[in-house]
């Protein structure tokens, strides 16, 4: 089933991972939203035996001694290359985090860059930039915000529509910068928020939200035991919804994911049940659990405001990406952050059925599944890439 490719990013250090995109010539982008500074030692002589674990080294410029500097120095980079060649880096940025959007035939792309300055003290909010290209990556241009606090606060996600016109970027717990131009101007939005605790590994107040065929924004929010589905219109021009009603209320279920179908507005979602007996979280670790189990993941197919599919999938992992193709295909590859644990759901008849492969022992990096094509592409340990064909049979 798998074939081995080749190698990327022989001559980059440290290894690169992040969003991996093969096209259909087998070009390689991978977006790394947060890439470490360059760090390099200066000679020295090892220490002793007795005193090797008090041992620091010495770095080679003295800024690299200062951990504000460090973290300020970290990189949003945006890689295109080609299997056993030599990588392009398309976009560097200093910041702490990134996202990106991209047309299909990848010629136009879009980056947000979060950077926030470690040196200051007390924090100030974080700084936004968001940049374009219109031709592949091979330039990019930067899109200056309309006022000096609109590109400020620590960001959650960037969502736009299919044709990259409309799109929307969450701030802080209740803040949204939406845009009707792609992205050329963006105006500040007030919307419903939460102070409900957080899910592991996720930041501030939304828990998942996607862009519907229209262009308008759907995002969820849990609040007292439900999820509540709200919609923002991308003919929106007020600058407060602070108080919107929901568009869908979801009883007992956290959502995670939240996605549309193709060719109509019918939504995917998969989440976690909940009770008063049963929280709507995760356990991490065996001391959070204290014998408790996670709760099942489940998928549900909803249409009009009806279940259509509504099953578990039984067993329990956080979700990295969910892959949405046509005529009932669904791809989903779940991870623990920081553990070995990897797995991939595969269906073809809009969830009714699922086809699991594990993944745990390849030690993935960064992956991609095309749809289009049916493959799976993986890029491992020591760069080395992978494709598996014929995903459905």
């Amino acid at each position: 089933m798998w074939q081995s490719k080749g190698t990327v990013f022989e001559g980059i250090r440290p290894a690169v991972g992040g969003d991996l995109i093969v096209n259909s010539e087998q070009v390689i982008y991978i977006f790394a939203p947060r890439g470490p500074a360059s760090l390099e030692f200066a000679p020295y002589e090892p220490p002793p035996f007795e005193e090797i674990d008090n041992f620091v080294p010495p770095f080679k410029e003295e800024w690299m001694n200062d951990a504000g500097e460090t973290l300020n120095r970290a990189t949003v980079r945006l890689f295109r290359t080609e299997l056993n060649a030599e990588p392009n880096m398309l976009f560097r940025e200093y910041g702490q985090r990134g996202y990106w959007w991209k047309s299909n035939d990848l010629k136009t792309i879009y980056i947000l860059v979060e950077w926030l300055d470690y040196t200051k003290e007390p924090l100030e909010p974080a700084h936004l930039s968001f940049w374009k290209s219109i031709n592949g990556g091979k330039d990019f241009t930067q899109v200056k915000w309309a006022a000096p606090k609109l590109g400020r606060g620590k960001t959650v996600g960037m969502y736009f529509d299919s044709q990259g016109i409309n799109g929307y970027i969450f701030v802080n717990q209740n803040t949204l910068l939406q845009t009707h131009d792609a992205g050329e101007t963006w105006q500040k939005v007030y919307i419903p928020h939460t102070e409900e605790q957080q899910l592991p590994f996720t930041r501030l107040a939304i828990d998942t939200a996607t862009v519907d065929p229209q262009g308008n924004l759907l995002f969820a929010l849990f609040k007292g035991g439900n999820s509540y589905i709200y919609q923002i219109h991308a003919t929106n021009k007020e600058t407060d919804l602070s108080q919107i009603e929901a568009k869908y209320q979801i009883p007992h279920r956290r959502l995670l994911s939240l996605q549309t179908v193709p060719a109509s507005n019918d939504l995917y979602f998969f989440y976690i049940a909940c009770s008063s007996n049963e929280p709507c979280t995760w356990y991490t670790n065996e001391e959070e659990q204290q014998g408790k189990q996670n709760q099942p993941l489940r998928f549900a197919h909803f249409v009009q405001g009806k279940y259509t599919t509504d099953q578990s999938v039984g067993f329990f992992l956080p979700i990295k990406k969910v892959y949405i193709g046509e005529q009932g295909k669904i791809a989903v590859t779940l991870t623990m952050p920081n553990r070995k644990d990897y797995k991939l759901l595969l269906s073809a008849d809009y969830g009714k059925n699922w086809l699991l492969e594990d993944l745990s022992e390849m030690i993935t990096i960064s992956d991609y599944v095309d749809l289009k094509n049916n493959q799976y592409w993986q890029q491992r340990r020591f760069n080395k890439v992978f494709m598996a064909d014929g995903l459905f049979k």
